[in-house]
């Protein structure tokens, strides 16, 4: 099956079928007031979340009814019921990049979506329903699979720039040039391997990304981006 993506970012899952919330928040645009810290502060969302923990978890009262998948914690074992991890959200913050970040289960990735927008919320559930009926397929991996064999320090390239760095630093790491790392962002936005307008989010100050982005009305039609 392929894996989920949201406006052309990888969503991340965990081994126990959690998304990521820092890709999801990535697809979003990486906006400050939508960081996903804040949408865990919520009133709301505390109270999804206890109603999702009270409904995933209930004791095994014989060591003969614990299933695979089951978690113990504190000595108590709890299993999974109706498809939700008996741990709706897990926070990892140690360890591989693959396994870092905040992952929670489906229905509040749906919550978190509807929470950055109504029109971000719809793109996560027809992204989602396409891939579980079949007819999803992820966007750019041909695209990828082409320019990074062609071009293998590109894919290193665009991860660091998006984790950050600049263009010195990513430089220094890679033993190029800033002005080379700049000429592969450029050369991947007009791939179409890097999306621009999440690229102008991340590079400027909120302010100034959203006056550059409502100065390109196209650029931002063409990425699926509701202005």
């Amino acid at each position: 099956m392929n894996d989920l993506s949201i406006l052309n970012t990888a969503i991340r899952r965990d081994s126990a079928g959690r998304y990521c919330l820092n890709d999801l928040h990535k697809a979003a645009g990486n906006n400050n007031r939508h960081r996903p810290s804040l949408w865990l502060a919520n009133k709301a969302t505390k109270a999804q979340l206890a109603v999702l923990e009270s409904e995933a978890r209930i004791p095994a009262l014989r060591a003969e009814d614990v299933s695979q998948g089951d978690t113990q914690i504190s000595g108590v074992t709890f299993q999974s019921k109706a498809g939700i991890p008996a741990l709706p959200i897990s926070d990892q913050r140690g360890g591989q990049y693959e396994s870092r970040g905040t992952f929670v289960c489906k229905e509040l990735v749906y919550s978190y979506a509807m929470w950055i927008s109504p029109e971000f919320f719809l793109k996560v559930v027809r992204a989602y329903d396409a891939l579980m009926t079949g007819n999803y397929v992820k966007p750019l991996t041909q695209a990828e699979k082409y320019w990074f064999s062609r071009r293998p320090h590109w894919q290193d390239v665009r991860r660091l720039v998006f984790d950050g760095h600049t263009y010195a630093q990513v430089g220094q790491m890679l033993k190029r040039s800033a002005t080379s790392v700049g000429y592969a962002i450029r050369r991947m936005i007009a791939v179409g391997l890097i999306n621009p307008v999440e690229f102008i989010r991340l590079r400027y100050f909120p302010e100034t990304a959203e006056r550059l982005i409502a100065g390109n009305k196209q650029m931002c039609l063409n990425w699926g981006v509701a202005q």
